[in-house]
């Protein structure tokens, strides 16, 4: 078995992502390993129908996106205060998810991906590839996929 030195977590600061982000740290403590925790801002759609946004407006947005998630970032970091005992690293990511959270697999030489089931409420959701499936057929590395205990 390969040692696991590098978790990943991706969130959607879902209550999913949450408990996924809590059994990565607590692995990660028994294993001595690091977690990297990441989000990925979606591409903004420069037109709809017959209206296009500028460039400053869409870098604007873009901006403005980063920051709102950088600042839950960090307060879900936060929630572990020093009673962690391992590197807890995150970073932004800005693309299209999936892409991006296989780009972080691969520069952060991770070993293990943890994410939550994303939920399926409403019918566009239950028609269109789920996200957690996708990811898991398409991860360079083990995944682990956590269900929050009902």
């Amino acid at each position: 078995m390969n040692t696991i030195k590098n978790i990943l977590v991706a969130t959607d600061f879902t209550d999913a992502s949450r408990t996924a982000l809590d059994e990565a740290v607590a692995l990660a403590e028994k294993l001595k390993s690091t977690v990297y925790v990441v989000h990925t801002v979606d591409n903004i759609e420069e037109c709809a129908v017959d209206y296009c946004l500028s460039e400053e407006q869409i870098e604007g947005e873009k901006q403005k996106l980063m920051g709102e998630a950088r600042r839950k970032l960090d307060a879900e970091i936060s929630r572990f205060g020093n009673r962690h005992t391992v590197p807890i690293l995150s970073h932004i990511r800005y693309g299209r998810t999936i892409e991006e959270i296989l780009r972080e697999e691969r520069e952060k030489d991770i070993n293990l991906l943890v994410i939550g089931p994303h939920a399926r409420n409403s019918l566009w959701q239950r028609l269109r590839s789920h996200l957690t499936e996708r990811l898991m057929e398409r991860s360079y590395c083990d995944t682990l996929v956590v269900h929050r205990a009902a």
